[in-house]
C-alpha cells in the first residue's frame, strides 16, 4: 500500500500516513517548529493516472493549525473509483501547511493502489 508514508521538513514538519481506508486518509501533522502551523485541507490533493484531483468537501473545519510541540490529525476524503490494482497515486502537499506566514514545501506522499 504505502510507497512513502512519510514527510520530513527537518525542525519544522512531519507528515504521516496514518491510515488509507478506500478514499479516506488519514494523516497525522507533526510540529517540530516554534511556531504554529497551519493545515489547509483545501490544498490536499491526489494525483493519479487520471490527473490531480480535489479533496471530496465535507467533515471537519477546513483549516486547523497544530501547536509547536503538537501532533494533528488530519482526515480528507478522494474519489478513487476510477483507480485499479496497482495504479500508483501521490498525496500532493505542497501548499498545504503554513508556518510563520510562510507555505511549507512538503515532500508528496506515495500509495499503491491495494487489490481490491
Amino acid at each position: 500500500m504505502p510507497v512513502i508514508s512519510s514527510a520530513t521538513l527537518a525542525g519544522i514538519a512531519r507528515v504521516k500516513l496514518q491510515q488509507v481506508d478506500g478514499g479516506d486518509l488519514t494523516l497525522a501533522v507533526s510540529n517540530d517548529s516554534q511556531w504554529p502551523i497551519l493545515i489547509d485541507r483545501h490544498a490536499i490533493f491526489l494525483v493519479g493516472p487520471h490527473g490531480q484531483r480535489r479533496r471530496i468537501p465535507g467533515g471537519s473545519e477546513p483549516r486547523t493549525s497544530v501547536a509547536p510541540g503538537g501532533t494533528q490529525e488530519v482526515r480528507v476524503s478522494f474519489e478513487i473509483d476510477d483507480l485499479h490494482d496497482g495504479n500508483h497515486v501521490q498525496i500532493i502537499l505542497a501548499d498545504a501547511l503554513m508556518v510563520n506566514g510562510k507555505r511549507l514545501v512538503m515532500p508528496g506522499l506515495r500509495l499503491r493502489v491495494p487489490p481490491e
